[in-house]
């Protein structure tokens, strides 16, 4: 054990200075944004650490994938596939063995990875990101019923109870992120041409799975009451596509205080929300839809839908709700 120790807190300490090298050499806005979320991923890490009063050992394993995942992710994930999948491969044999000794795979690594990847995707997607086109309908309705169909299977995996349904949808992610890397590092291939069939045009190559990725990680990463987690998956993967195919086939009547978003698709997200909800969780259920509607329907810059509605949910599970 003692070794496991001195080889998550050396992982750490090389972790903090590779973030710290990556954002001397930013220029223009997105150093001052990574400046900024690496604060407030310290701030968050303080603050964990307070509740949970986390030992030594998980103090530098949080450290090691809180702040080792920014740089991988902005540095091998677009630029080498190869090195980007052998190293999600380590965090998922890493994983496996935090769960068989220390039954803390939840806490100490899903969700310092899901902040760590979100402060690392986060400026990079503001830099490459451009000002939105006019969406293309076809490859929204497309792009809903595959995350549909992966929400399908997310949830079957958590169906198998216990940290074994965590770790096999923690892999299934890993996986997922392995796929868009090596899209992305051969744009010619016919993986690539594939999945940029999903894409909108003005949007930065990933940029929908990875925010999705990172919000299912969050709340994985938070939340450990097994019907709270099918809930919150039914509201990432079906609700949130209910809303937006919905929205296009009925959507003819835009919200008064958000013009980008229809009367039918926050009706339908909210209908969703709340006959699973009811199903799941009772009444609270049904409170859970409508404010998550509610909060799914503002027009809120930069924030992304999945990452919004998975803190919230984290916030809602961590309140007694």
């Amino acid at each position: 054990m003692g070794i496991y120790v001195i080889f998550a807190a050396l992982f750490a300490i090389a972790s903090g200075l590779l973030a710290g090298f990556h954002v001397y050499f930013m220029k223009g806005k997105s150093r001052s944004v990574e400046a900024k979320s690496i604060l407030l991923l310290l701030s968050v890490w303080v603050l964990l650490v307070g509740l949970y009063g986390y030992p030594g050992v998980s103090i530098s394993v949080f450290l090691l994938f809180a702040l080792l995942i920014p740089e991988i992710l902005v540095y091998y994930y677009l630029r080498s596939a190869g090195k980007f999948g052998l190293i999600l491969a380590f965090l998922l044999v890493y994983g496996a063995l935090e769960v068989s000794t220390t039954q803390g795979f939840q806490h100490y690594i899903v969700l310092p990875f899901a902040i760590g990847t979100l402060v690392g995707f986060f400026p990079e997607y503001l830099k490459r990101s451009t000002t939105r086109a006019r969406d293309n309908k076809k490859v929204e309705v497309k792009r809903d019923y595959v995350q549909i169909t992966f929400g399908i299977i997310i949830i079957a995996a958590f169906g198998l109870g216990g940290a074994l349904g965590f770790l096999i949808a923690f892999a299934l992610i890993l996986l997922g992120y392995s796929v868009n890397a090596f899209a992305l590092g051969r744009p010619k291939s016919a993986v690539s041409d594939f999945l940029g069939s999903f894409e909108r045009d003005a949007d930065f190559y990933g940029s929908g799975a990875m925010f999705l990725a990172i919000g299912t990680m969050l709340v994985i990463g938070i939340v450990t009451g097994l019907r709270f987690v099918e809930f919150a998956m039914v509201v990432l993967f079906f609700s949130d596509s209910a809303a937006t195919i919905f929205g296009i086939k009925f959507g003819r009547t835009k919200l008064y205080y958000n013009k980008g978003k229809t009367v039918a698709g926050t009706l339908a997200f909210v209908l969703v929300s709340c006959i699973f909800g009811y199903g799941l969780l009772g009444y609270a259920g049904i409170a859970l839809g409508i404010a998550l509607g509610i909060a799914e329907s503002l027009k809120l810059r930069h924030v992304d839908d999945n990452i919004l509605l998975s803190v919230l949910l984290g916030a809602f599970y961590l309140a007694g709700l």
